[in-house]
């Protein structure tokens, strides 16, 4: 046995995978350290293989890394498969072994260890590596390709690829299974193994390795420290390419692309090895596939969900199911109305049916044949054109008033870009360019920024307020609470403390000295960027020059306050912020009066929350915050009552004596308030009870679990931004919602609870705010009377309607839904897409298409995705070119006779063509 002693930070991690090129090795680490230096070691090797409670198998490999806990665990023993094009394969086996091997049966493929089936198409995601489409031809494979989770589109043909199945074998304990040529690394002596290196202070091997500096983002310093030539400095990047962010502002360095955490000094070498952790505070995660719904939820339909026809009124969609028509057959929806009515719509004619959403009470159904809904239909299109009116005529008057434009990005810009500590996502970068797009026109800007919590939302604001604050402009930025006020002023006096940039905060953490002060230097100004609550809406709080507006998280303030906003000087240009936008808004954005940017892809590596709502157990919340803080992490118990929030943490320090208890309410005091918010990030506090205070907008990437006591008498879209709060750090994060018992909660708590578990997945938020639609109402979106119109036609349907009107008030002619008749089999046979929720989506998207360029992609999606079209889906997609076509012309009616179509306009033929040359 060789003792080793001085490996500082991420040293252990280069350590252990040196050793690893000679001879196998098996490091046995801290439960708490094994997904870091798994993290850190893989990025060197590959070949390395984490044995934990959910990854639980063994291959051959280099490095094996686990906890003592699990070394003597039984683990399922797996083998590699290799699968490669021509090759013959019996898919009922395969099928069997992904079963056997923990793969669960999806639909839709979209997170590790899931599979689909379709027809020839098999989808498997394995762990640790890409999702991967196998085409068969009977038993042939003909095609191997790997897939995006988010698109569910093809990225790539591949030769071969290899799969970890289960061998079939009993599971087997791994200190059984380590043969005697494996070096065991570990801070303790274990009985494995022949040859072992223990890590210990004192050791026959010592290194002289010491903590390296920290910069917090300070790059100024750095390149300091660089121009001084004392040390020789070595980067250890996480990716190519943040090199050249860091050149662009401290000059040439040198590097290596490895991502590990903490770097280290190494004097006897004369060398600093900086990490991005040591260089900006925090780091970009490793990069993942996106692991989102690919199916918009807006489209797909579901047994029993209300929906509106735009003729009939509102029905109960049963199922999807064909019938025979003249030699044909013909794919329907069927929708239940009034009494044993029933209507049997063709897919064809599914763009005149929409989702239900109203009060949250159940609708009445309609009756078909009756005039009611006729009647219903002539009033509320009388209501909207009043409306669409009011808005043109509200929103004409801005786009007249003369804004500042701003000129293109300066040197300091670049800087500034550069000191961000993430790798930007595409849709960032794009609501970006699109804001300052908006900044440098005359007129002034109304945009919406809609992204989920922890998406960058910040950073666009932040870069935002810097543009203005460059050409001597003043930027108000006004948050729904003072906690959320005093996060968002901690990062911009951090992000641009470097700068000549001046930044204050107007809250209850003010005193009315400092205030007074403050309030003093916003009149001469001498404050560039204003940070607050509400409070900056008071008449004292007076700009010399003010140009920009941000609110964030603007579901949170009325419509009235919106309104007195933009009164607060004409032409300055407005941004809103939002994770779950609310129906106003959101209307306001459909219809085109707002511009919208909407950030669906989360920051790389930003892994799904894992959400449970469980009943309240004192033993199972004990078991929970004791592994989170045995693991180095934190904790949010969120309990919404002051006047037993005592009893709580009472309860909590008798279960927990260890545990250091943070408390924290609306009451307390705003210099306790903040004193505790700074210890609690700094680490003085294991778990920050509080009231829902906390539910806007801080971000501590230490916090990796939340507990909500009493979850069900919360929204939706609070326990939404809660549960946003976890999640922004490297580990994975847990979301536990805490309910009495069953019979305790209401239908509509159920529901809530429900929704939250479907929309897991990252990005979920916009969804999330249409189905909070479905459960509470729409509400008063603009004022009592809209509402009651909502509500009897549906609020997808009065958008459309809404649309209508002011397109027509524009002098916009709406192209009529033209009738299709081209007697042939054009459907989705239930074999080819097995699920009827996929197929109506589809149709759906289908019948929506806007353009032949489109049409082509979504063809190209299905063929990827479902394998080889038959007769009946070329004739469907023969079938939406045709409406393309029709509407393109005003056809109102298309009908084939024999080899011709004919396109119709009031009964005129305005058209016609060959019917294309493939079987019916």
């Amino acid at each position: 046995m060789i003792s080793v002693s001085g490996l500082q930070g991420s040293a252990l991690s280069l350590f252990v995978a040196a050793i690893a090129r000679r001879r196998r090795a098996l490091f046995i680490a801290e439960r708490s350290q094994i997904d870091r230096f798994y993290e850190e070691i893989r990025s060197i090797e590959k070949r390395t293989v984490l044995i934990d409670e959910e990854r639980t198998w063994f291959e051959p490999c280099s490095i094996l890394i686990t906890a003592p806990e699990f070394v003597s665990r039984p683990i399922q023993v797996l083998t590699q498969r290799s699968f490669r094009i021509d090759q013959f394969i019996d898919p009922e086996d395969l099928l069997k072994l992904l079963i056997a091997t923990g793969y669960r049966r999806e639909d839709v493929v979209e997170e590790e260890m899931e599979f689909a089936v379709r027809g020839g198409v098999i989808d498997l995601y394995p762990p640790d590596g890409q999702p991967i489409r196998i085409e068969l031809f009977g038993d042939k494979i003909v095609s191997l390709r790997n897939f995006n989770a988010q698109t569910q589109r093809s990225v790539g043909e591949i030769e071969k690829c290899a799969v970890r199945l289960s061998a079939g074998d009993e599971p087997a304990i791994l200190q059984d299974l380590i043969d005697k040529t494996t070096l065991v690394i570990s801070d303790r002596v274990h009985r494995i193994g022949r040859d072992n290196i223990l890590l210990a202070p004192g050791g026959d091997v010592r290194y002289d390795l010491k903590p390296a500096p920290a910069y917090f983002g300070d790059l100024g310093k750095l390149k300091s420290d660089l121009f001084k030539k004392e040390h020789k400095y070595h980067f250890l990047l996480p990716y190519a390419g943040l090199e050249k962010r860091l050149k662009s502002v401290i000059g040439e360095i040198e590097y290596s692309v490895l991502a590990l955490r903490e770097g280290f000094v190494d004097a006897k070498h004369d060398t600093i090895y900086l990490t991005e952790y040591d260089i900006f505070g925090t780091a970009t995660r490793k990069k993942r596939t996106y692991q989102g719904l690919f199916i918009d939820d807006l489209l797909g339909l579901k047994e029993n969900d209300y929906v509106v026809h735009y003729e009939h009124g509102i029905g109960r969609f049963r199922k999807l199911t064909t019938i025979d028509l003249e030699d044909r057959r013909i794919e329907c929806l069927q929708i239940d109305y009034a009494g044993t009515d029933k209507l049997f719509l063709p897919i064809e004619r599914i763009n005149l049916l929409e989702r239900y959403v109203g009060t949250g009470i159940e609708p009445r159904l309609s009756r078909l044949g009756g005039e009611l809904w006729l009647r219903v239909k002539q009033r509320v299109k009388k209501s909207t054109e009043r409306l669409a009116l009011d808005l043109l005529r509200l929103y004409s008057i801005r786009s007249q008033q003369q804004g500042h434009a701003y000129g293109p990005d300066a040197n300091e810009m670049e800087a500034l870009k550069a000191s961000f500590a993430y790798e930007e996502t595409p849709d960032q970068l794009k609501a970006i360019q699109d804001a300052f797009r908006d900044m440098e026109s005359k007129r002034p800007a109304e945009r919406l920024i809609c992204g989920d919590v922890g998406y960058g939302k910040t950073e666009i604001a932040l870069r935002l307020a810097f543009k203005a604050a460059l050409e001597g402009k003043q930027t108000m930025i006004m948050c729904p609470t003072t906690l959320l006020a005093f996060q968002h002023y901690n990062t911009f006096v951090k992000r641009l403390k470097t700068f000549p940039v001046r930044v204050e905060m107007v809250s209850r953490f003010r005193s009315r000295k400092e205030l007074s002060g403050i309030l003093a230097e916003i009149r001469k100004g001498s404050i560039d960027i204003v940070i607050g609550t509400h409070r900056l809406l008071q008449p004292d709080v007076q700009f010399k020059d003010l140009g920009l507006m941000i609110i964030d998280e603007e579901q949170r303030f009325g419509v009235a306050q919106k309104e007195k906003i933009k009164n607060l000087k004409p032409g300055i240009d407005i941004f809103y912020l939002t994770a779950t936008p609310i129906p106003r808004t959101l209307y306001m954005a459909l219809t085109g009066l707002k511009s919208i940017s909407n950030i669906h892809t989360p920051p790389p590596g930003r892994k799904d929350v894992v959400t449970r709502v469980i009943y309240y157990d004192q033993e199972e919340i004990r078991r929970i915050i004791k592994f989170e803080v045995e693991r180095g992490g934190q904790i949010f118990f969120v309990h919404n009552r002051i006047q037993t929030i005592e009893n709580v943490r009472r309860n909590l320090t008798r279960l927990l004596p260890e545990i250091r208890i943070c408390l924290l309410h609306g009451r307390t005091r705003e210099s306790l308030t903040e004193k505790r918010i700074i210890e609690f990030i700094d680490g003085k506090y294991d778990l920050l009870l509080s009231t829902a205070i906390i539910e806007s907008g801080i971000d501590m990437p230490r916090v990796n679990t939340i507990i909500v006591d009493e979850a069900h008498n919360f929204g939706l879209g609070d326990l939404h931004q809660l549960r946003g709060r976890v999640g922004r750090g490297d580990e994975q994060a847990y979301a536990y919602f805490v309910v009495g018992s069953p019979e305790k909660l209401t239908p509509d708590a159920h529901q809530r609870l429900g929704a939250l578990l479907s929309y897991t997945s990252l990005g979920s938020g916009f969804r999330l705010a249409m189905r909070d639609m479905e459960i509470r109402g729409v509400g008063s979106i603009l004022g009592r009377e809209q509402s009651g119109q909502i509500n009897t036609i549906g609020y997808y349907s009065y958008v459309k309607m809404l649309g209508e009107s002011i397109s027509e008030l524009r002098g916009q002619k709406t192209a009529p839904e033209p009738v299709i008749d081209l007697k042939t089999d054009a459907f989705f046979p239930d074999k080819y897409i097995p699920s009827a929720y996929e197929r109506t989506a589809l149709y759906k998207r289908l019948m929506n298409t806007g353009s032949q360029f489109e049409l082509e992609q979504i063809k190209d999606e299905i063929e990827d995705r479902f394998g080889k079209f038959s007769a009946p889906v070329r004739n469907l997609l023969w079938l939406s070119a045709i409406r393309l076509k029709a509407r393109e012309l005003g056809a109102d009616e298309v009908v084939r006779k024999g080899q011709q179509v004919y396109f119709y306009e009031q009964g005129k033929t305005i058209h016609q063509q060959p019917k294309p040359d493939f079987k019916t």
